[in-house]
């Protein structure tokens, strides 16, 4: 676990920051290999921490590992924005530097003793091919292969040399052959794996990117099959409200909530609806008032000629105090002529009777 955490607080300083699952291939692969140019830098800098209290046997190699390290440090700021092919050049600088050091620094000439270190330039060739095109892989094994035989036919020769060369009669190139076959052939496996590696992720890439516009597709789908059934049930709730108001239900109204497709509309018609029960409350209130009105008059007239007067209950009119004083004066006030008391109201006879008298009147 602290390792792990380590390795994140070194990610943070010397990398660029995650991008999102759905980036397009080319800058997640780019975050990719900047957080491997990032470990890598960590390797160089621990190796040459940890060999150059032990680079006692070759003090002259000493020089070449500080710049190492200093050529790492550099690429870190790098890196850390996203320039990779920087990083990845001042790392194969820093892998291919030290090892220069050690061959030409020997002051007694190239010592056979050194040969293998030639090998080790393989290192710079992992880096350019993780980090760089991979075709470049071949550029640096070339470059490798030229300073070989450069180095071996203008470099100082030591005596350890001579003697093994002369005495044995063993050729320069034949030195050279396993050094530069090495090269180019981990130049060439390295490629091959890389290119592969790069076909099956941009493969992954596509196959990801064609399920996530499947996934898509099939979201799209149900959420239009939910927008059309959303869509039909508030097309019936509105037919619902217009059959009820057809039937006389004036209190019918659509129930649609806030987030319906068709919300305004039902609001709509909700206000609409609400105005008309409005304007029927409000006939039906001036039906009864001219119909309390009649029975008012007919009750005044029946009391001033002394016969049986309608004594009524109004109900929740506008004139309502006004029929209730009336009833109240007429109860306790004698008419002008014999007044022989209120009779009791019958609905039916006063339609008839207010009718008769209507008809007469006109």
């Amino acid at each position: 676990m602290n390792t792990m955490m380590l390795l994140k607080g070194w990610y943070r300083i010397s990398a660029p920051p995650e991008v999102a699952n759905d980036a397009d291939f080319s800058a997640r692969e780019r975050v990719r290999k900047a957080h491997f140019a990032s470990l890598l830098i960590l390797c160089v800098l621990l190796g040459a921490v940890v060999t150059l209290p032990q680079i006692g046997s070759f003090p002259w190699a000493t020089p070449g590992i500080i710049l190492s390290m200093c050529f790492c440090l550099i690429a870190i700021p790098f890196n850390r924005r996203g320039n990779v092919p920087v990083a990845a050049l001042l790392l194969i600088i820093a892998s291919d530097i030290s090892l220069l050091w050690i061959v030409l620094g020997e002051t007694d000439g190239l010592n056979p003793l050194f040969l293998p270190v030639f090998d080790v330039f393989i290192l710079a060739e992992l880096v350019a091919v993780s980090l760089l095109p991979p075709a470049s892989v071949f550029l640096i094994a070339t470059l490798h292969s030229l300073f070989f035989i450069a180095d071996v036919n203008l470099q100082t020769h030591s005596m350890m040399w001579m003697q093994m060369v002369n005495m044995q009669g063993i050729s320069f190139y034949s030195l050279l052959v396993r050094p530069i076959t090495l090269q180019f052939t981990v130049a060439l496996v390295s490629y091959l794996l890389v290119r592969n590696l790069e076909t099956a992720l941009q493969r992954a890439d596509r196959a990801e990117l064609i399920a996530a516009l499947e996934q898509r597709e099939r979201q799209w789908q149900e959420q239009e099959l939910e927008q059309k059934q959303e869509l039909e049930a508030g097309i019936q709730s509105i037919l619902n409200t217009h059959v009820r108001i057809a039937n006389g239900d004036i209190e019918a109204r659509t129930p649609l909530p806030q987030d319906h497709i068709l919300w305004q509309v039902g609001m709509a018609l909700n206000n609409l609806l609400a105005r008309f029960q409005h304007t029927a409350n409000a006939e039906q209130t001036l039906r009864q008032t001219a119909y309390e009105s009649a029975q008012l008059r007919l009750s005044l007239r029946r009391w001033y000629s002394g016969q049986r007067w309608y004594a009524f209950t109004p109900t929740n009119t506008p004139i309502a105090p006004l029929v209730n004083d009336v009833m109240f004066v007429l109860s306790k006030t004698p008419p002008p002529s014999l007044n022989p008391g209120p009779a009791t109201y019958d609905k039916q006879s006063s339609h008839e009777k207010l009718g008769h008298r209507t008809n007469i009147h006109q």
